[in-house]
């Protein structure tokens, strides 16, 4: 899903899983372009040539980047900044993420956030990806299945991880000369468990 903000919301949405080559558990070898398995949960490994987005996806996301916004939310179903643990997420297809941090860059688009899920734990990420700002993850996950793993690496976390039911929150404040985004994750009781507050400027806005 891919929403562009200019003040209101506009929503296009596309699904990563329709064209994803799936490697099963340890699988390092290269996936046929047409094999559609069913992705186990605890695939690992890095698979170099296999692919996430099909290239009419590319080409849709490109023309989407390029268009006038002031932040632009990109959900994925999995993680997109996250590197370390051994679950699902697009490091798993480096090329894939590569190319995804370049097409932003080349598109000079201001202000992406990530928005993720499917971990069962709720955590904020951040890095450095090349395109002039920092690009954050917020991951939230799950409502009513939270994760029993502890102590999982994560060397882009910019928070603590939060493993009870939860949900995400992106909430913008444009009544500020330098408008404030603010990313959280609450509780199923609304209260925050995670939040982080950042200037629209620090999204690479004028």
């Amino acid at each position: 899903m891919y929403v562009a903000v200019r003040r209101e919301c506009s929503c296009d949405r596309f699904d990563f899983r329709a064209t994803r080559d799936c490697p099963r558990v340890g699988d390092h070898r290269e996936v046929p372009p047409n094999d559609r398995n069913v992705l186990d949960e605890h695939t690992i490994g890095l698979v170099s040539d296999a692919t996430i987005l099909g290239e009419q996806q590319w080409t849709w996301l490109g023309k989407q980047l390029r268009q006038p916004a002031e932040i632009r939310i990109i959900a994925s179903s999995i993680q997109v900044v996250a590197e370390d643990h051994r679950f699902e997420k697009w490091m798993n297809h480096p090329r894939e993420r590569a190319r995804l941090y370049k097409l932003i860059g080349q598109a000079k688009a201001n202000g992406v956030i990530f928005i993720s899920g499917d971990r069962h734990l709720a955590e904020l990420s951040r890095m450095d990806g090349g395109v002039g700002y920092p690009l954050y993850d917020l991951t939230s996950s799950a409502l009513n299945n939270p994760s029993g793993w502890y102590n999982e690496i994560n060397r882009h976390r910019w928070s603590r991880a939060y493993r009870e039911p939860n949900f995400g929150l992106i909430t913008i404040d444009w009544d500020q000369a330098d408008p404030r985004v603010t990313l959280e994750i609450r509780k199923v009781d609304g209260k925050p468990a995670i939040r982080h507050s950042l200037a629209l400027s620090g999204l690479g806005g004028e």
